[in-house]
């Protein structure tokens, strides 16, 4: 299934054995219509198979409120071109959620943590790795990616719930590249270094064409975000956004000096009060903030209040869920 979100597209992708199932079922519809043709006969076929899965969560049905004002002061954006929309043209980056607590797609897991991959031309960059490095391999292998395939991994802080599932990459004979904060331990990071190379990020670090880091922002604790530069604006993923994700967000739009046109991750609100929630729906909007999709440590209450504010500009996420943008 895909769904377009302007330049954004939303796909659930059919896994490898459900599609080989399916083809299976049309071939064997086809040649029992052709027989029934020649006979009078019916055979039956074209069940469909079971699935015992995850429930993905069911969806708030909300109406969209008015638009925030997303044209920013004068000058002070580098304008952005858009590009026409060509649906025979893949989109240029791709975001592959795929650790979260919240569930999307039947047969992958879920678990409190967090991780997603970008796919941009030929490169394939993890950013996070989740809490069980086992939970992690089998939600790969249900979305067909292999560890070894990895060229970088990004870690974007500290705690176990998204570096928990490294070690497990690196047994599997990955070898990417570990983009890390320097204020992770010492000893941590010797006992990479004795696998893989390890890379301390620094303020905007390219990670390659169009893809970036903050670098660390001051925290408790310190944390790095991913940012993408496409053609619309910004788009800005964090792990746990234990800086404030308004922060996170305003750190993206000052130093790239760009609109933010979806911030996608864990924005570490599930216990935070109504009234600050009402604050960044607000400070979102002001810094023109496009589109959303909180997942992770959000918490139900800032999704359905995200939901309610953003309306069809409200991405529903959680493990599975695949999201194309556009160059």
């Amino acid at each position: 299934m895909k769904q377009q979100v302007g330049f954004i597209y939303l796909r659930d992708p059919v896994p490898q054995k459900e599609a080989c199932f399916s083809f299976f079922m049309i071939l064997c519809l086809f040649l029992t219509a052709s027989c029934t043709s020649l006979s009078g006969q019916n055979k039956g076929y074209g069940k469909t198979e079971p699935t015992t899965s995850v429930t993905p969560i069911p969806t708030e049905t909300v109406q969209p409120t008015k638009n925030p004002s997303l044209t920013p002061m004068e000058g002070e954006m580098r304008a952005k071109t858009p590009v026409e929309q060509n649906t025979n043209q893949p989109p240029g980056f791709k975001i592959k959620v795929l650790y979260d607590n919240y569930p999307h797609r039947k047969g992958l897991k879920t678990d409190w943590g967090f991780a997603a991959l970008v796919e941009y031309k030929e490169e394939k960059i993890l950013f996070d790795t989740g809490a069980s490095g086992s939970l992690l391999l089998t939600n790969m292998k249900e979305m067909g990616i292999d560890p070894q395939d990895l060229d970088k991994v990004v870690l974007s802080h500290a705690h176990g719930d998204h570096i928990g599932g490294l070690q497990a990459i690196l047994n599997s004979g990955g070898r990417p590249v570990v983009y890390l904060l320097p204020s992770f331990s010492t000893s941590y990071k010797a006992g990479l270094r004795k696998t893989v190379k390890v890379v301390e990020v620094k303020p905007e670090q390219k990670l390659f064409e169009r893809i970036y880091t903050t670098g660390e922002i001051h925290g408790p604790p310190p944390e790095q975000a991913l940012i993408l530069d496409t053609t619309h604006g910004l788009v800005v993923i964090t792990g746990c956004a234990h800086p404030g994700v308004v922060t996170v967000v305003s750190w993206a739009k000052n130093h790239f000096r760009e609109i933010p046109t979806l911030v996608l991750g864990g924005f570490h609100l599930f216990d935070r009060s109504e009234a600050h929630l009402r604050w960044v729906l607000d400070e979102f909007q002001r810094l023109g903030v496009e589109r959303v999709a909180p997942c992770h440590c959000s918490g139900v209450r800032t999704r359905e209040m995200f939901a309610r504010e953003y309306g069809g500009r409200y991405l529903e996420v959680g493990a599975g869920r695949v999201i194309e943008i556009e160059r």
